[in-house]
């Protein structure tokens, strides 16, 4: 499974936080999720991850190592607890960014490697004749990893009756791994003539140092008859990269190995769709009570001109009644002034 990723994990620390830092790196991609998390400390040495697409929590303890690492969901934490306090907390963002990371770098069609890195050919003569006597059949390598490629020369498997010093019929093999019982592969045309495949369990990493590659036999060989495994110059007539990449498609390599692109990318529109529409509800709930906010401001702060010119009529009336009150009282004062003068 690839380990690589475009980008980078993006660590956000909480504004508040007192101390404390967190970094981390891809481990597989194929256990990536496309949730983000929630790292918080909350009691001594112990931090709780939550993975906010479902809300499931892990737990971790540092046993006060600092810093200290753990791995989940294909990235790794590295944790430094120097400072920290609890309640401090770090929004984690795996495959947030990830998208921007990829880029269109070829555009010519024939600069495409369609081809294999290796390819498997049986022994031929000078003229590109066949030369092996029997009907045995190698097929094309699998590459699995860059180690040792290219070859520096071809690796070659020839046919003979005792391949181990123990009398198994077997290939003997040249320009490859070195020492028994890595320089040879067991083959009994008598009973694995339907097919074999290389490297056997016992034998699993017989050529991570070549290319990881991995192949079958089949048939009946003669002693003599030999295959090459090289590089594949030129690649003519050879699309199994091609097809291989083609095979992605449809294979479950995201979300820990249960979905495929296609699956995956559905999910992640399905997902960010129900985001935006939830969004977009509490966007219409906040603005409405803004409008009823709004509405009860102007009740105590605005001005209602109807109601103010009603009360300017009002106050006037009011004004004129006093004048009238303060007239009749000044000319009922001059009358009993003029009363008592008498």
């Amino acid at each position: 499974m690839p380990t690589s990723f475009p980008g980078s994990v993006d660590i956000l620390p909480n504004a508040s936080n007192a101390g404390g830092a967190v970094s981390a790196t891809y481990t597989n991609v194929g256990d990536l999720t496309a949730s983000d998390y929630t790292l918080q400390y909350t009691a001594l040495n112990t931090y709780t991850l939550t993975r906010q697409s479902d809300n499931q929590t892990f737990n971790i303890n540092t046993g006060g190592a600092s810093p200290f690492t753990y791995a989940q969901d294909g990235f790794s934490l590295s944790i430094d607890s120097a400072g920290v306090a609890v309640g401090d907390s770090f929004q984690i963002r795996p495959t947030r960014d990830g998208a921007d990371g990829f880029d269109l770098l070829v555009h010519d069609t024939d600069k495409l490697a369609a081809a294999s890195r290796l390819s498997s050919q049986p022994l031929t003569d000078a003229n590109g004749n066949p030369a092996n006597s029997g009907d045995a059949v190698m097929s094309q390598p699998v590459v699995s990893n860059t180690n040792g490629l290219p070859y520096g020369a071809a690796m070659q498997f020839t046919f003979v009756a005792d391949a181990d010093g123990a009398g198994n019929p077997g290939f003997t093999v040249a320009n490859g791994p070195v020492g028994a019982p890595n320089d040879y592969i067991l083959y009994d045309p008598a009973t694995e003539s339907t097919g074999k495949s290389f490297p056997v369990t016992a034998k699993v990493g017989q050529f991570d140092a070549f290319g990881g590659i991995s192949f079958s036999i089949s048939g009946t060989p003669v002693v003599g008859d030999q295959f090459t495994v090289g590089n594949n110059t030129n690649g003519k007539s050879d699309n199994r990269n091609a097809l291989t990449m083609a095979g992605l498609q449809g294979m479950d390599t995201l979300f820990g190995g249960t979905a495929t692109f296609g699956e995956a990318y559905s999910q992640m529109v399905s997902d960010l769709g129900a985001k935006t529409h939830h969004a977009e509800m509490n966007l219409a709930a906040q603005e409405g009570l803004l409008e009823r906010s709004r509405a009860a401001l102007d009740e105590v702060s605005g001005v209602n001109l109807d109601e103010e010119a009603a009360k300017l009529v009002q106050f006037q009336q009011a004004y004129q009644a006093s004048a009238q009150v303060i007239s009749i009282a000044s000319s009922l004062f001059d009358t009993l002034l003029s009363a008592v003068r008498r």
